[in-house]
């Protein structure tokens, strides 16, 4: 299966439009099995970005740190994490967790 990133729309989170956020889907629901989809996220805006604290009860959420100007912090069951360009983070399903970025950081 191939998707080219850059022809994907980039469309608001599920955690809400006024969020300077967006993600670019690149596999839907019904591709794989068991799998809700696979999106990369781009912050879209010089302001703090910050997801409140949340839990996704049967979702998988994997972030790569593909390219990082600035700093970002993510917060997973309650464990604190500065992360930089090329770290790999994975939120198991029930996990509460949160990240936040910033003025100035994309």
């Amino acid at each position: 299966m191939y998707t080219r990133g850059a022809d994907q729309p980039a469309v608001p989170t599920a955690h809400g439009d006024a969020l300077p956020i967006r993600k670019k889907v690149l596999l839907g629901a019904g591709i794989f099995p068991r799998m809700m989809q696979m999106a990369t996220s781009v912050s879209i805006g010089p302001v703090d970005t910050a997801v409140d604290p949340h839990v996704h009860e049967t979702m998988v959420e994997w972030y790569f740190i593909h390219r990082l100007e600035g700093q970002a912090t993510f917060t997973i069951g309650g464990n604190v994490y500065e992360v930089q360009e090329e770290d790999f983070i994975a939120v198991e399903p029930g996990k509460l967790h949160s990240y936040k970025m910033p003025a100035g950081s994309k």
